[in-house]
């Protein structure tokens, strides 16, 4: 009998280890990440073409057409394609347009100033507001994506550009992405970001360089794991040290194709 109880106890070890969460974040270029579980994917800034390439990663045509048509593809269906802004290192309508086209059951999310750009039906639109802070959700397929204005960095340059930060819950994981922002004190304010118990935090370097940055993530993001992106691949050494000084257990995505998976 004892030894029954010790083979029955095994059993559920084995069981428990193997139900374990598990998702895959792949870089595709710039701040472009897939993140899939077993069953579904969502594309953040994926789809954009060769933009100032002497600095900034993008994808290849054959990475594009894989995320187009799934052919030869490791990853789950991808159930949305999202964009924080309609600036070209980050977006391009003609590849969300083809994306969608041979998708028909995906969406694309983005601000309305993204949307705008996109020909598809308006059932595979979600623009979202940026008149406010206010967040907006959606499920799609069990998973969970809210999404809410995030000011842009350099707003006296970029006042009019309209980023959109972003909230993946998927597979008992909590992914925020936020695009081209910075630590804009009101903005963080109202996302209410700390409450969330965030696993992973996608981020541009220049938040994440500077003594005050470890005080600010706590404040306004706080997350178990953050990657940082949108580096001049070129000479990312250069931001490496500084990056790493604050924030030791960072990764820098810098090589398409990278990729890190999350277990719980």
């Amino acid at each position: 009998m004892k030894s029954l109880f010790i083979f029955l106890a095994l059993l559920m070890v084995s069981v428990s280890l193997s139900a374990q969460s598990e998702i895959t974040i792949r870089y595709i270029g710039n701040m472009g990440v897939l993140i899939s579980d077993a069953n579904n994917s969502v594309l953040i800034e994926g789809l954009h073409d060769e933009y100032r390439a002497e600095s900034y990663t993008f994808p290849s045509d054959e990475v594009v057409q894989t995320l187009i048509t799934k052919d030869g593809s490791e990853f789950p269906p991808i159930t949305a394609v999202m964009a924080t802004h309609f600036h070209q290192d980050h977006f391009d309508e003609a590849l969300i347009n083809r994306f969608l086209d041979a998708n028909e059951y995906s969406v694309f999310i983005g601000s309305e100033q993204a949307v705008s750009e996109i020909d598809a039906g308006k059932d595979q639109l979600i623009p979202i507001s940026t008149a406010t802070y206010q967040k907006q959700s959606v499920n799609l397929n069990g998973v969970k994506i809210t999404s809410f204005y995030l000011n842009h960095v350099n707003p006296g340059r970029f006042d009019s550009i309209q980023n959109v930060g972003f909230l993946v819950e998927i597979n008992g994981f909590k992914i925020l992405h936020i695009g081209d922002t910075n630590w804009f004190e009101e903005a963080f304010t109202a996302a209410e970001l700390t409450a969330l118990e965030l696993d992973l935090a996608i981020m541009p370097f220049w938040m994440l360089m500077r003594e005050e940055s470890k005080a600010n993530f706590s404040k306004c993001i706080s997350a178990d794991k953050i990657i940082a992106t949108h580096l001049f691949y070129k000479d990312f050494e250069a931001y490496e040290k500084d990056i790493l000084t604050f924030f030791p257990d960072a990764t820098l995505f810098t090589q398409p194709n990278e990729s890190i998976t999350l277990k719980k």
